[in-house]
């Protein structure tokens, strides 16, 4: 499989500023995707406030990573209208629900960042924060916290959760052209899973 670099950067309210920019020049530099927890958490809208007086997507937008190089993690705590910036400067999103869901009780805008353009991946995050790091569990509990959340049992059906499990997960990390889908010339690993 082709190689997709990603520069991996816990969140900005991690960093300085110096060397958030730092990490933004080596990675346009060398054409690297930015994985970053972006507003995971009221903690860290709370640390960007007190330090910078922004909330997160402000800041980025501000210190220019709101583009199509940045995967942006969870967006838990960003507002709709935040969500729909992020999005539509082109960044991505990775959403993992179950973890969000256990941890904070809080359903990722999801949703929002779909509705405004931009492509959304599902990820399991890790065991220890959602008790396993299963996709099937992860498509299940998607679908099923964004109807409740929306009181709209239409929203997020079976097939557009799979969607961001294969198609959109392989474009978001720039695989689209080698996986994610069955076409010809593509890799592909298939599991056939039988209704009882």
């Amino acid at each position: 499989m082709d190689a997709v670099d990603v520069l991996i950067t816990h969140a900005p309210d991690m960093m300085l500023r110096e060397d958030l920019l730092a990490v933004k020049r080596v990675a346009g530099r060398e054409g690297w995707m930015l994985h970053m927890h972006v507003a995971p958490g009221d903690r860290e809208i709370d640390h960007m406030l007190k330090r910078y007086g922004q909330r997160t997507p402000a800041y980025l937008d501000e210190i220019g990573y709101l583009d199509e190089q940045l995967l942006a993690v969870h967006l838990t705590e960003a507002t709709d209208e935040e969500t729909a910036l992020v999005a539509q400067r082109g960044a991505q999103m990775a959403l993992c629900s179950s973890s969000i869901g256990i941890i904070d009780g809080i359903v990722p805008p999801a949703r929002a960042f779909r509705q405004a353009g931009g492509l959304v991946a599902l990820g399991t995050d890790q065991a220890p924060g959602n008790n396993c790091s299963n996709l099937f569990n992860e498509m299940k509990l998607t679908a099923l916290f964004n109807k409740v959340k929306a009181r709209d049992p239409t929203v997020f059906p079976a097939w557009e959760v799979l969607r961001m499990a294969t198609i959109e997960g392989a474009r978001t990390v720039g695989l689209g052209d080698v996986v994610g889908s069955l076409e010809v010339g593509k890799q592909a690993d298939l599991i056939l899973a039988e209704r009882t």
